[in-house]
């Protein structure tokens, strides 16, 4: 966990009974802000919809957004130079033209993600030969910055590529060196996806391009059992600190404009789904669903898919409970402000959008937000305390068993730290008392202003029991005036709970005595103060 502004730098530690911990903030490439999630449809015009290509999601104004957060589309590198890209193409599945939502006003405030299909090129991507289709894909995903655009290298390469892991590793590297390097492509995430997410860690890492390769994980969601074998790439995603998308997301076999059909469907599997999503939105962070006539495409008829319209259902059943589920505020649409959040979601900013003001009284659970190493730091993943008032930070915190009540952050660790920006009023030496409580003995801190230490070595007394708090009071600590970052950092802890700290004015300065005395071309100045 850590804090910054005049960023006081605390590491502290309390215990508490630990209830079910949840991951930190993972600060990715477009990476929402923690606890919201992107809305996504897909996976072809006519299933969005608002072009020449047909009616879709985005034709019915009943389901209350303006526009999703994203639309996914795809790409290859065996359709030809900009083809979906550049200019429409119809294998079958439905019309894709990536070009046509950046050029569709409509679609101003959403993000692409874009799928790039490259089975049977894994060699000829690497060995250049496929440089003029992926330079188009690239230029052109640099040609609609700042728009995010989430680059799915190679989607389900669990199903995709079983042949050949290691070949597929190389591409995607090779793909995504290019588009650094070479085409300086900036405005785009890169997603990994899995078929399931079932299996252990050592079969889905031998298609893992690496850490600083990938930005994202992700996995497809087309059955009931979907939340059980994503088990796998979800535990992956919390140990590599990824954020996951649910990429692909359709109930297979059901056509929803039959009554029978729609009430099941959201029983057995809709339900299901944005249950999974919130039990794991520590690190499920967008679901991209496919809003199609499966039935209907050539390239699927046959094999059993059904219609998956949100629109078409029959008795109104999943229309209403999708619009009750989807129009909760946590979920982000397409709205003015979405990629400035996308891009800035990792940027530190004072927890509230106001620095904290000094003289005055900070809460220890009020640092700032922002990422794992940018605002905190903290040593572990989850919250060992289980609040939900920052929920999906990493930060332990509880609530308090002090009078004041709110929370305490507590279970700290030697090494941890918090930072807050604080406005201070005037440079000067100032008193702070911590409101600590511990049954452990040893525990120091210290507190930094920008980075420099101002206050040596604090220590914290046992209090005899974690719910007997007591003020810890350190003096004359000088600060300079304005806005600065002050870290609490915890030097040497075997545990303890910080509720929250007070720094008070500096003593104001009583001249007794004041003398100026003429020293040759200058003035010589005495004072006394009280």
């Amino acid at each position: 966990m850590k804090t910054y502004a005049t960023i006081i730098y605390l590491v502290i530690g309390c215990f508490f009974i630990p209830p079910p911990s949840k991951i930190l903030a993972q600060c990715a490439k477009y990476e929402p802000p923690d606890g919201n999630i992107l809305l996504v449809i897909g996976q072809d015009f006519n299933a969005t919809g608002k072009s020449i290509y047909g009616a879709g999601y985005c034709d019915d104004a009943s389901l209350g957004v303006t526009a999703p957060a994203g639309v996914t589309t795809y790409a290859g590198t065996g359709l030809g130079v900009g083809q979906g890209i550049t200019s429409m193409v119809d294998y079958g599945g439905g019309p894709l033209y990536a070009n046509l939502y950046a050029l569709t006003p409509y679609y101003n405030n959403s993000v692409i993600v874009m799928g790039l299909y490259m089975v049977n090129d894994l060699g000829n991507i690497t060995s250049g030969s496929k440089n003029a289709e992926l330079d188009a894909i690239g230029n052109w995903i640099k040609s609609v910055s700042p728009r995010p655009v989430y680059l799915r290298i190679g989607y389900e390469f669990d199903y995709q590529y079983g042949c050949c892991a290691a070949q597929y590793v190389l591409a995607w590297q090779y793909i995504v060196n290019r588009f650094r390097t070479t085409l300086n492509v900036t405005n785009v995430a890169y997603v990994w996806q899995a078929a399931s997410g079932a299996g252990t860690p050592a079969f889905l890492l031998q298609w893992y391009p690496g850490d600083s390769y990938v930005d994202w994980m992700a996995y497809s969601h087309f059955y009931n059992n979907s939340g059980t074998q994503s088990a796998g790439i979800l535990n992956l995603a919390r140990s590599k600190r990824k954020p996951v998308m649910i990429a692909e997301s359709t109930p297979y076999g059901y056509r929803l404009e039959q009554s029978a059909a729609a009430t099941s469907a959201w029983t057995n599997y809709f339900a299901p789904l944005f249950s999974h999503i919130n039990n794991n939105t520590d690190v499920i962070k967008a679901l991209c669903y496919i809003n199609q006539d499966w039935d209907a495409q050539s390239l699927w008829a046959g094999q059993g898919w059904g219609n998956s319209k949100i629109q078409s259902n029959g008795n109104g059943t999943i229309k209403a409970n999708w619009i009750a589920e989807v129009t909760k505020p946590n979920w982000l649409q397409g709205t003015p402000s979405l990629f400035g959040l996308l891009q800035n979601s990792n940027t530190q900013q004072p927890f509230g959008g106001t620095a904290r003001s000094i003289p005055g009284t900070i809460q220890s659970e009020d640092f700032d937000t922002g990422c794992e190493g940018v605002s905190y730091h903290d040593n572990s993943f989850g919250n060992s305390g289980g609040s939900v008032y920052r929920y999906g930070y990493s930060v332990d915190m509880g609530a308090t068993a002090d009078v004041s009540g709110g929370n305490d952050v507590g279970w700290t660790a030697t090494g941890e730290w918090m930072e807050y920006t604080v406005n201070i009023a005037a440079s000067g030496l100032y008193d702070f008392s911590f409101r600590v409580s511990t049954i452990n003995s040893g525990n120091t801190f210290h507190i930094e202003q920008d980075g420099v230490n101002v206050s040596g070595t604090i220590a914290v007394p046992n209090t005899g029991s974690w719910t007997t708090y007591t003020n810890v009071t350190t003096n004359n600590i000088s600060l300079t005036a304005g806005i600065r970052m002050l870290r609490i950092y915890f030097d040497n802890t075997a545990g303890f709970n910080i509720n929250y700290f007070t720094v008070n004015s500096p003593l104001p300065l009583v001249f007794i005595d004041f003398n100026a005395e003429e020293m040759g071309k200058g003035v010589f100045l005495s004072w006394i103060t009280s």
